[in-house]
């Protein structure tokens, strides 16, 4: 006769383990959550006993989700929800705040500031909301101006218009903002070519 044994281990979670559990957002307790652009935060993979996962419901230009994270990329608001695995009826949501100290533009706003390249042709927006565009072509100088610049989002899409500009065919000009991220910027509009076009952007 052959006696067969098993042994079973529980599993022991460690302290600092522990604190990472304790110091993880847990939605059922805190609905509203201030952060600062650049901040991280854990966010509890259990609430009560239910597994969750996580999606954002609005706001993805403030917030972005990592591996059990959420991180601030841009001052708005933004509501995350926490989805019970086993049951996609349970779920709990928080309503997140990213601010930029010193800062009181658009997560929009925040996105654009800076310097825009595509090949010798440049594009600034300063957070004062002034500017400046240069367009070269083969080498040499085609347009130039400075401008005051605003943005605006809305249920059609993200937009861009120009005023005060030194160049009279740049003024009051808007423009389709057909996609924006941290690192590349496309426009549709006029700039300097006689049409309406799409213009690729790259951040310096």
């Amino acid at each position: 006769t052959i006696t067969l044994y098993a042994t079973y281990k529980q599993k022991t979670v460690s302290e600092s383990e522990e604190e990472e559990d304790r110091a993880a957002l847990d939605f059922s307790s805190v609905t509203t959550y201030s952060m600062s652009v650049g901040d991280t935060v854990s966010l509890a993979t259990l609430i009560g006993e239910s597994s969750v996962y996580y999606e954002i419901q609005s706001g993805s230009d403030a917030v972005e989700l990592g591996s059990g994270t959420l991180t601030a990329i841009g001052p708005g608001s933004a509501i995350v929800k926490a989805i019970d695995w086993d049951d996609s009826s349970k779920s709990w949501s928080c309503n997140i705040t990213v601010t930029v100290e010193g800062f009181t533009g658009s997560s929009l706003d925040y996105k654009l500031i800076g310097h825009w390249e595509d090949g010798n042709s440049y594009l600034v927006f300063d957070a004062d909301k002034t500017g400046e565009l240069k367009v070269y072509k083969n080498g040499s100088l085609l347009q130039e101006s400075t401008f005051t610049w605003a943005s605006l989002e809305n249920s059609h899409g993200k937009y861009l218009t120009l005023s005060n500009c030194s160049a009279n065919y740049l003024e009051g000009k808007t423009y389709t903002i057909t996609s924006i991220t941290s690192t590349s910027l496309r426009l549709h509009g006029y700039l300097a070519f006689g049409v309406s076009q799409d213009t690729s952007w790259i951040r310096r």
